[in-house]
């Protein structure tokens, strides 16, 4: 009986090892499948406009290249236009993964009412977006009197896109700095400006 009964516990322990790993195989196909399609839809800015912003900034967006007022629109008449996803998606398969389930996360609570135009990563973008297109040895590099080459402000804790808007009016001559976002971070150091 015992024999009996040790060839049934394996037999079901294989059955149930073999369940589970189908189970994660047919999970892992379908989060790859999941990336890809996102993945293809968001390489149309209007799958990511069709839930986050507004009308104006979309329309900024598409400016003529003359008029253009924003890091976001400025990124778009570069040699290589920049998509929504360049600058709100991070790269890699973890960095990826983490797009999608922050993605997901405005889905559902777009699904349940529960959702607001905004999307939780905006603003600030955190610097890992905007690093891996500008590295900071390029950074490093811009004429004596640029805020980037001084050493001492490497060090600081401020974000790209704390100085740099992406999305409201900025000048394009000041890298679509806004006056009164830079100040507020220099006045730390330097009390007389």
């Amino acid at each position: 009986m015992t024999r009996l009964a040790d060839s049934w516990a394996r037999g079901l322990t294989r059955r149930i090892r073999s369940r589970v790993l189908l189970v994660a195989a047919g999970a892992t196909a379908i989060y790859f499948a999941v990336l890809a399609l996102v993945g293809w839809l968001e390489q149309d800015n209007n799958f990511c406009t069709s839930c986050h912003l507004h009308q104006e900034i979309y329309q900024d967006y598409y400016s003529p290249e003359g008029s253009i007022v924003s890091l976001a629109a400025g990124h778009r008449v570069i040699e290589k236009p920049v998509l929504c996803i360049g600058c709100h998606g991070l790269e890699g398969l973890i960095g990826r993964t983490r797009t999608l389930m922050i993605s997901t996360r405005a889905a559902l609570k777009f699904l349940l009412g529960h959702y607001e135009s905004e999307p939780d990563f905006l603003p600030p973008l955190p610097d890992p977006y905007c690093i891996k297109c500008h590295p900071e040895r390029e950074l490093v590099r811009l004429e004596a009197g640029d805020y980037h080459p001084l050493t001492e402000h490497l060090a600081l804790d401020i974000l790209c896109t704390e100085c740099h808007v992406g999305h409201p009016p900025g000048d394009p001559e000041l890298q679509y700095m806004v006056e009164e976002k830079v100040e507020r971070h220099c006045v730390r150091c330097h009390p007389q400006l």
